[in-house]
């Protein structure tokens, strides 16, 4: 049996994971990206807290050269938070500086 792509959460920030559509942000490695290129259109176990907690569809992914390069509006939808300065510190507790690239991802369920 293939096992599905894997894609774990260690919060479920602004409750995104309820939603029938929902983007993460991870921060970009060339190798990690190209896994997720890959599997584009597959079906992906989703997991919070090491617990599986339902299935969706990575429908889209794309990077960016820097966190900071992203709208804000849309972190903020990704996040929960308002504030830029918020933000920034919320990704920095990930090891995600504004300076970095990241890849979005686009799950729908």
């Amino acid at each position: 049996m293939i096992e599905k792509p894997k894609l774990s959460f260690s919060h479920n920030w602004n409750n995104k994971l309820e939603c029938d559509i929902y983007t993460t942000f991870r921060g970009f490695k060339e190798d990690r990206y190209q896994y997720r290129v890959s599997n584009t259109g597959k079906i992906h176990d989703v997991f919070l807290k090491r617990k599986h907690y339902h299935q969706a569809t990575l429908r889209y992914v794309t990077h960016f050269e820097q966190l900071a390069q992203v709208d804000v509006t849309l972190l903020r939808l990704d996040t929960g938070l308002v504030e830029f300065r918020d933000i920034v510190e919320l990704f920095r507790r990930f090891g995600i500086e504004p300076e970095d690239p990241v890849m979005m991802l686009v799950m729908i369920k």
